[in-house]
């Protein structure tokens, strides 16, 4: 019998995207489209919540106030380290904020399995 790969850990994590460009030109969708294709192709999925205001001050001090958009995925720690590197140069950004929101045993998912048949999704006399 072969080996099982041991995979690793996935858990819940949330990426603070920025709206604008550090000269304060919004992102357009199709902009936004090619990052969130990386997440796809990594995570499998990605959910885009809602955006909020952003609040920092870099190393000289200077306070940024930015709209950001809060986008989480699953993925191990390297995988979202990666995609938090993605989103550092797509962006060119100065920094990234990222957090794990839940480990891979506080995430809940569920899968359901559907299976096509014919005879349920008839009419009645429409056999």
């Amino acid at each position: 019998m072969g080996r099982k790969i041991k995979q690793a850990a996935q858990h819940l994590w949330e990426l603070m995207i920025p709206v604008k460009s550090n000269g304060g030109k919004r992102f357009t969708a199709r902009h936004h489209g090619i990052w969130e294709a990386a997440v796809l192709a990594i995570s499998g999925g990605l959910t885009i919540l809602q955006q909020v205001r952003g609040y920092w001050l870099d190393d000289e001090g200077k306070l940024y106030r930015e709209p950001m958009i809060p986008v989480r995925f699953t993925a191990s720690a390297e995988q979202a380290k990666k995609l938090a590197d993605l989103a550092l140069e797509h962006y060119d950004q100065k920094a990234v904020m990222g957090n794990k929101v839940a480990r891979c045993r506080d995430v809940i998912f569920r899968k359901r399995s559907y299976r096509c048949n014919p005879r349920r999704n008839t009419r009645r006399g429409n056999s």
